[in-house]
């Protein structure tokens, strides 16, 4: 007899900071493949009724692994939501979304949900969901975008081509980037990688943040929680080989 196992969603406690320099990491002792990605907050984010309801925020991740060649820095990095071809490609419409506006002029997609228990009118916020970079391949790809080679399918290549490439902060050129760069699929995590979460302001004034507050009530920065599904894969490690650590 076999069944669907439903995937697995880990909740991860988060406070944005004045600065948005704050972040969580995330990392499992088996693979797993990462799906969707969201997160909700409350209206401590969003500041008071007037202008600051302008707001908008955006959930962004990195992806951090040993590095794979020796001599390079520590560790190799890439954006988890989306890319290019380009150094440093990411894609914003990938990322979880909040508008903290009023909840008339609210985006498609975006859920807004009123709290008249305690006599006020108090908001909570609910993201779009996220997903990682698409890719194609099961295994790393070396130099070049996938999409010149002839024996991969069209939509294969598609999609790995806007999978972003690795990097390391060690390579102090775009000819050093282009000779080492390398791709893999995003969504897997295995053991020796980490997920970077942060939340990061996308427009509003901010500039009252972690001062405004409703009638002196919730005073300081905003939690927010951010939701991970994920499910264990099987199968070997998909990733480029780690540095041999002297």
């Amino acid at each position: 007899m076999s069944g669907f196992l439903a995937p697995q969603i880990m909740a991860l406690t988060y406070e944005v900071d004045t600065n948005f320099e704050r972040y969580v990491n995330l990392s499992f002792p088996f693979r797993v493949k990462i799906g969707r990605v969201w997160f909700t907050a409350d209206e401590r984010l969003s500041g008071d009724f007037g202008d600051d309801w302008e707001r908008e925020v955006r959930l962004g991740g990195i992806k951090t692994r040993n590095a794979k060649t020796t001599g390079d820095a520590p560790s190799d990095f890439a954006p988890f939501f989306g890319g290019d071809d380009g150094r440093y490609g990411w894609d914003d419409n990938l990322k979880p979304y909040i508008w903290l506006g009023y909840p008339d002029a609210r985006p498609e997609g975006q859920v807004v949900q009123g709290d008249p228990g305690w006599g006020s009118n108090d908001y909570n916020f609910r993201s779009s969901a996220g997903v990682a970079a698409p890719a194609g391949t099961p295994n790393a790809l070396f130099g070049q975008s996938s999409r010149e080679y002839a024996h991969v399918d069209a939509a294969v290549a598609e999609a790995d081509a806007n999978n972003p490439y690795w990097d390391n902060w060690g390579w102090d050129s775009t000819e050093e980037w282009t000779e080492k760069r390398y791709k893999t699929d995003q969504s897997i995590l295995n053991p020796d990688e980490f997920l970077s979460l942060f939340v990061f302001n996308d427009g509003g004034d901010w500039s009252e943040y972690e001062t405004t507050n409703d009638e002196n009530y919730n005073v300081g920065l905003a939690p927010v929680t951010i939701f991970v599904e994920y499910s264990a894969v099987a199968g070997p490690d998909d990733s480029s080989p780690v540095r041999i650590w002297d």
